[in-house]
């Protein structure tokens, strides 16, 4: 079975992210888009955060996404208020994970225990759906180049490459 990558991005980091790791494992990709999008600023940021602290989930466009159809699943989100983000709240609320290999990454500028929290936060949320989370990653956006973060991700998804 071929794996996937599925991803939310609000600046396109988390999309760099997530389509540098899906190159590597010759994966599909698929983004979560929500029905109403979002737009950066500091508005989005505000009450984005505070969606996302408080676990709630947006309305979400369908990803028209098989899940049977794979058995190793890369689901990342940037991290909001040291969560993950309320688009990728929803997609994993709306999906079953039984009997998947799950890894979990985020992007974002925040510190170590921000990340952390939002990694546990994913890893809860994918095994209260069944899914076996096998590893997690975090890449750090702040001040980075596209290719430092291609860089990054092929450090961190090199690992799970021979995974199928």
């Amino acid at each position: 079975m071929k794996p996937v990558v599925i991803y939310y991005s609000l600046t396109g980091k988390t999309a760099v992210v997530a389509t540098a790791a899906a190159r590597i494992l010759n994966a599909e990709l698929k983004q979560i888009e929500e029905v109403k999008p979002r737009k950066p600023g500091a508005l989005v940021y505000l009450f984005g955060g505070l969606a996302a602290m408080t676990n709630q989930r947006s309305r979400i466009k369908p990803l028209g996404l098989d899940a049977g159809k794979y058995d190793f699943i890369l689901v990342g989100s940037p991290v909001w208020a040291g969560r993950p983000v309320p688009a990728v709240n929803a997609f994993i609320a709306e999906t079953d994970f039984t009997k998947k290999d799950v890894v979990v990454f985020c992007t974002g500028a925040s510190d170590a225990k921000g990340t952390e929290v939002a990694l546990r936060s994913l890893a809860q949320k994918v095994e209260g759906k069944a899914g076996k989370v096998i590893g997690s990653f975090a890449v750090r956006t702040v001040k980075a180049t596209e290719q430092e973060l291609i860089e990054k991700t092929r450090e961190e998804v090199r690992k799970y490459r021979g995974r199928r």
